[in-house]
């Protein structure tokens, strides 16, 4: 929620006062949002949760500790991400790694940490931002195409899986 997708996501959810619990591993930036959300829009619930996603043991206790201090939620967003742009040839494996870990890990981790308190309210959206570049695939851009193409397909899956 610190910057990009998130931040504006949290921005235009701040006009119409929902509650939000932004998460960001980048602590100093996350504060830095969540105080112009505050002050711009001072009806708007603000929570936040400093939380590396690629880190299971963290997401488990950020909702513990919502569950906990709020009860629940009712939208999951699934939008922290990282790219790389070159030919997959020159990608080391760490870089893939990283892709993976923040993309694809980071969302599985997320979605498996919130599914039981959703079902156990029995109701809730879990939303998972993909990208243009998993229907759109070009040169430059495969590894980050193939595991948002991953994410898509395993968020339409789920939808049809859980939609009862």
């Amino acid at each position: 929620a610190a910057g990009g997708i998130g931040l504006s996501l949290s921005k235009q959810l701040s006009v119409e006062n929902a509650s939000l619990i932004l998460i960001d591993i980048d602590k100093d930036g996350l504060q830095g949002v969540a105080e112009m959300l505050r002050n711009k829009y001072p009806n708007a619930p603000i929570f936040t949760s400093t939380v590396d996603i690629t880190q299971p043991d963290q997401i488990q206790e950020m909702v513990e500790n919502i569950v906990t201090e709020i009860g629940g939620v009712d939208v999951l967003i699934n939008n922290a991400g990282v790219g790389f742009q070159g030919p997959m040839d020159r990608m080391t494996l760490s870089q893939w790694q990283h892709l993976v870990n923040v993309n694809f890990w980071g969302t599985l981790y997320m979605v498996y940490a919130f599914l039981p308190l959703l079902k156990d309210q029995g109701y809730g959206q879990i939303i998972n931002v993909s990208s243009g570049q998993a229907f759109f695939r070009l040169p430059s851009w495969g590894a980050y195409a193939a595991i948002k193409l991953m994410i898509g397909a395993l968020s339409e899956i789920w939808h049809f899986e859980l939609k009862r």
